[in-house]
């Protein structure tokens, strides 16, 4: 649970308040419960302002149950996950509606090779997807991401001769289900 508030000279600050273990069910009212007792920790009762939480249907009930400890309209305070919407269209133009084509059982390297064409039939975006994953292959010993992260290193100190401002390159990630 992350904070999102103005410092004293009007600077956007964010601080992570907690990281709650949900250990029960995911319902709506149980999330409730939890961000009640943070809000409460750090006596933030009467700062609540708006909460940024995907589609699920608990997230709903989570806030419609926070609006009734906290006295706020919820249509009106939760604001939906801009990248969690963005997600969700980026996999219904990647997988169509069979998701279920996608999922792998086992690392066989039949069902491996099996995937990997899959993607290919997917065009440039299945074929990004296919480097990404051989370049992050766990089986390979991590040494193609050593030598794909010296590489961006290396282009970056080279670009960063030309544009100070540039920031340094992010780690490759494997893609996944989030």
């Amino acid at each position: 649970m992350f904070a999102h508030f103005l410092d004293p000279l009007g600077k956007k600050k964010k601080i992570l308040l907690s990281i709650p273990s949900i250990n029960k069910s995911h319902t709506g009212e149980a999330i409730a419960k939890d961000v009640t007792e943070i809000i409460k920790e750090f006596g933030l009762k009467k700062r609540v302002g708006y909460f940024v939480l995907d589609n699920a249907g608990n997230n709903n009930t989570a806030v419609e149950a926070l609006s009734l400890m906290f006295s706020f309209n919820p249509i009106k305070r939760w604001l939906r996950c801009a990248v969690h919407s963005f997600n969700i269209v980026g996999m219904q133009i990647m997988y169509g509606t069979d998701l279920e084509a996608f999922k792998i059982e086992n690392d066989t390297p039949r069902a491996l090779c099996e995937d990997l064409e899959l993607w290919r039939r997917k065009g440039p975006l299945g074929k990004l997807r296919n480097i990404i994953m051989w370049i992050t292959d766990r089986h390979a010993d991590g040494e193609r991401a050593r030598e794909f992260r010296a590489l961006q290193i290396e282009s970056q100190n080279y670009l960063l001769k030309e544009d100070e401002s540039r920031r340094p390159p992010t780690a490759l990630k494997r893609p996944n289900d989030t």
